[in-house]
C-alpha cells in the first residue's frame, strides 16, 4: 500500500472534484464511514478492528498486478457494501439521490469535494488495467473514498431530499471567510 504521507502530498497537487453521496441518515457530527466498517461495527467489532479489516481489503483492491483478482474484488466491493472499504460516491447527483430515496423515504445528499487522485475511480482503474466494465456499475460513475470522509475530503453541502423531484431543504453549506 502507498505511503499515506506521499498520498497526501500528491493529493495537494491534484485538481479538486465534486462528487455526491446518498444516505438515509445524517447529522452535523456524523462520521461517514465505508459500509464494510459499519457492517463490522454492527456485528460487534471495535472501530479499530473494523478499520484494520477495511485496510486489508484495500490491499487487494490496489493489487494491479493480478488482473483476475482485481476484477473479482472490485465487483465484490461494488455488489456488496459489506466488502467495500470505500464510502461510495458518484460524479452524478441523480445516482446519489436514488440511494438517498431508497425505500421511498427521505434521505440526504452530501456534496463532497476532494482531490481527484485521492479517490478510487472504479471505471478508470478498469480501463487502465484492461478489465471490461460491468454494465450494471458503469452508470454509477463511482469514485470511492477510502475508509471514511476526512481530510483531504470535505463535505461542502448537505441537502435533505424527500422526493425524486427534489423537494429539499439545505441543512448545511460551507461559508467562506470575509476578506478584511
Amino acid at each position: 500500500m502507498a505511503d499515506p504521507d506521499d498520498e497526501q502530498k500528491k493529493s495537494r497537487r491534484s485538481a479538486n472534484v465534486v462528487v455526491f453521496h446518498g444516505t438515509k441518515y445524517w447529522t452535523p457530527s456524523a462520521i461517514i464511514r465505508a459500509r464494510s466498517i459499519e457492517y463490522m461495527i454492527g456485528r460487534g467489532s471495535t472501530v479499530r478492528d473494523a478499520i484494520a479489516n477495511a485496510k486489508r481489503q484495500m490491499t487487494y483492491l490496489n493489487d494491479f498486478n493480478n488482473r483476475a483478482l482485481l476484477e473479482g474484488v472490485m465487483l465484490q466491493a461494488q455488489r456488496s457494501g459489506a466488502f467495500s472499504p470505500f464510502v461510495s460516491t458518484s460524479k452524478h447527483r441523480h445516482v446519489a439521490r436514488s440511494f438517498a430515496l431508497s425505500g421511498g423515504t427521505p434521505g440526504f445528499i452530501l456534496t463532497i469535494q476532494g482531490p481527484q487522485n485521492a479517490f478510487y475511480d472504479f471505471n478508470k482503474i478498469r480501463e487502465k488495467c484492461g478489465i471490461p466494465p460491468p454494465p450494471e456499475f458503469e452508470w454509477l460513475a463511482e469514485l470511492g473514498i477510502p475508509i471514511q470522509i476526512r481530510a483531504p475530503f470535505a463535505v461542502i453541502q448537505v441537502d435533505e431530499v424527500r422526493d425524486v423531484v427534489e423537494v429539499k431543504t439545505r441543512v448545511y453549506a460551507t461559508h467562506k471567510a470575509k476578506k478584511k
